[in-house]
C-alpha cells in the first residue's frame, strides 16, 4: 500500500504455499528471517502461518510495525484492478496454481506480469496465457544472455553488474530493470547505461531530486527514504534511538 501511495508504477509480490495450498506473499521459502519462527512454509499449514509476523525492525528501525503475512488473494483483491503486479513463485512449484489464480481477474494480462529467474521453468506456461513475462539474471548468469534473454519480455539484472554486463543485456533492445535500487546515485548510474526500470524499497526518495526533509525523523523509530541500508550488513548501520532523537555509531569500524 505504502507503494501505491507514493506513486509507484507496479508492486511486486513474492509467493509460496503453504502444506494446505494456500498461495501467501514471502520472499523466503522458510519463516525464520523475517518472523523468528523456524518454519518451511511448504511444510505448514496456512493457519501456523496466520499467526507469525514479519518482523522489519532492523532494517527499517524500532519504530516499525510488525506486519502479518498476506494471502495473495487478498493482495490481489485488493490491487489487481488498477495496479500492475509483478508475481514470482519463489518455491517453482505453483506455476498452474498461480495461473489459476491470476486468471480470475479482469484483464488479468494487463496488470500481472510473470517474474523469475531467466533459467528457471515456468516462463512458457505463462506466456502461453498471453503474460508477460520478466527473466532476471543473478549472480553466476555470466555467458547466459544470449540463451535465456530472448525468451523474455521483460529483462532483469542486479545492480552489482558490471557496466559492461548491463549494456550487453540492454543490447538485446527490450525492458531492463535493474534491482536494487536504494540511491540515487545508482539510479543514475544504471540508467546512463540504459536500463528501464528500477525496483527497490526507496521509491519515494529514488523517484525524485529534491530534499524530502528538512530535518531528522530519528524520534520516530524509523528510517526515513532514502536512509536505508542497501547491503544486508545490517551490523553496520547505527542504532535509532528515539526516546534520544537521536542515533548511536557504535560499529568498530565507525
Amino acid at each position: 500500500q505504502g507503494a501505491v501511495d507514493a506513486g509507484a508504477p507496479a508492486i511486486e509480490v513474492s509467493v509460496c504455499a503453504t502444506r494446505d495450498g494456500v498461495l501467501v506473499c514471502h520472499h523466503d521459502t522458510n519463516t525464520l528471517r523475517m518472523t523468528g519462527a523456524d518454519l518451511e512454509i511448504a511444510d505448514s499449514d496456512y493457519g501456523r502461518i496466520t499467526v507469525l509476523k514479519n518482523d522489519a525492525r532492523s532494517w527499517l528501525g524500532p519504530g516499525a510495525r510488525l506486519e502479518p503475512i498476506p494471502r495473495l488473494e487478498d493482495v490481489l483483491d485488493r490491487f489487481a484492478g488498477n495496479q500492475v503486479i509483478f508475481i514470482e513463485d519463489k518455491q517453482g512449484t505453483n506455476t498452474q496454481a498461480l495461473l489459476g489464480l491470476m486468471d480470475k481477474y479482469p484483464d488479468a494480462n494487463e496488470h500481472f506480469v510473470w517474474k523469475q529467474t531467466a533459467g528457471a521453468p515456468g516462463y512458457e506456461a505463462a506466456a502461453s496465457r498471453g503474460y508477460r513475462t520478466w527473466g532476471y539474471f543473478i549472480d553466476n548468469s555470466n555467458n547466459q544472455f544470449e540463451a535465456l534473454a530472448p525468451k523474455f519480455d521483460l529483462l532483469g539484472i542486479y545492480h552489482g553488474a558490471t557496466d559492461e554486463e548491463i549494456k550487453a543485456l540492454v543490447a538485446f533492445g527490450k525492458p531492463v530493470i535493474c534491482w536494487e535500487i536504494h540511491t540515487r546515485w545508482m539510479r543514475d548510474r544504471v540508467l546512463g547505461l540504459g536500463v528501464r526500470g528500477l525496483m527497490c524499497s526507496n521509491y519515494p526518495y529514488v523517484a525524485g531530486d529534491e530534499a524530502s526533509a528538512a530535518r531528522d525523523a530519528f524520534a520516530t523509530g524509523v528510517r526515513s527514504a532514502g536512509d536505508l541500508p542497501w547491503v544486508l550488513g545490517l551490523k553496520y548501520q547505527p542504532e535509532i534511538l528515539p526516546r534520544e532523537k537521536s542515533v548511536r555509531l557504535a560499529h568498530e569500524s565507525t
